[in-house]
């Protein structure tokens, strides 16, 4: 305790003292330096170098969220809930999450993640064309995990990846439309702002397709586009822009979903605007 006494009273001394002697108009020039300093520095933030690829997506988001007053999120392929934790932590959004996940070891740690947090709900479940029961590959990395067969790129850069997305083991899951479910969840919840974000590994076209009769209920979405095929009979990036345009979706921004885009840029995140709220919130379109 003295020795800490007498640390203080050093810097007391030597730092702080000093200050006393100086004109009265360079203490108030010097503090207002120091107070300009700690704004600047009150802007930076400390990111592991692995994370870096998440700022764009978290900003994004926090406008995103607070400009369109979004107040339930549909998260789809949910995996261990990294997207909904980082929508609560990061981006500070308090609304309604509800996260899909069919494969039931993950559903057990999402189930006992969301129990700390009364505004996110997990549904043991995959989107698809029709209600009932479909096959689903579990993955050696689960990220990987997909109703879709893997496609060997073969490319000795990506030679980690064609690891991770090899069959460990095929199991039944049950299926349900997006339009279905999202009248059920309507019903339980009462949102009125969804926005729906997809991580299918392959599956979006078909999970927006099973919804089109709803789908203009969103008010943006994001989708996971594919610049070199990772698996059997899905979608490349134009295919899935063009789909989404077709339905009354702006182009809103371009994300990185991952810091493994070096040298080959294998997919990104998608994320556009319902041209309806757009114009509902006076915005200009490019109509």
């Amino acid at each position: 305790m003295r020795e800490a006494t007498l640390g203080k009273a050093r810097i007391f001394i030597f730092f702080v003292r000093p200050l006393f002697a100086l004109p009265k108009m360079q203490i108030k020039r010097f503090l207002h330096k120091a107070n300009a300093v700690r704004r600047k520095l009150s802007n930076f933030k400390l990111y592991n170098t692995r994370e870096l690829h998440t700022i764009l997506e978290v900003q994004y988001l926090k406008k995103l969220i607070h400009e369109f007053k979004v107040d339930c999120v549909f998260d789809v392929g949910a995996n261990q809930g990294q997207y909904a934790l980082q929508l609560m932590h990061e981006i500070g959004y308090r609304g309604t999450i509800i996260s899909f996940e069919p494969t039931p070891d993950l559903v057990k740690i999402l189930s006992e993640k969301a129990s700390c947090y009364e505004n996110w709900h997990i549904e043991e479940l995959a989107l698809g064309a029709s209600k009932g029961c479909i096959e689903f590959q579990c993955m050696n990395n689960s990220q990987f995990n997909s109703i879709h067969s893997p496609f060997k790129i073969g490319l000795k850069e990506l030679k980690e990846t064609d690891s991770n997305n090899t069959v460990n083991n095929t199991i039944q899951v049950k299926q349900d439309t997006l339009a279905s479910t999202y009248q059920r969840l309507k019903a339980l919840h009462g949102f009125k702002r969804p926005f729906l974000k997809m991580d299918t590994q392959g599956h979006d076209r078909v999970i927006f397709e099973s919804g089109l009769e709803v789908i203009e209920k969103f008010v943006g979405l994001q989708s996971e586009l594919s610049f070199i095929k990772l698996y059997d009979n899905t979608d490349d990036y134009h295919t899935l822009i063009n789909l989404y345009e077709r339905y009354g979706f702006y182009l809103s921004a371009l994300i990185p979903n991952n810091g493994g885009h070096f040298p080959h840029l294998v997919e990104m995140d998608c994320a556009m605007i319902n041209r309806n709220y757009i114009k509902k919130e006076g915005r200009k379109t490019n109509e």
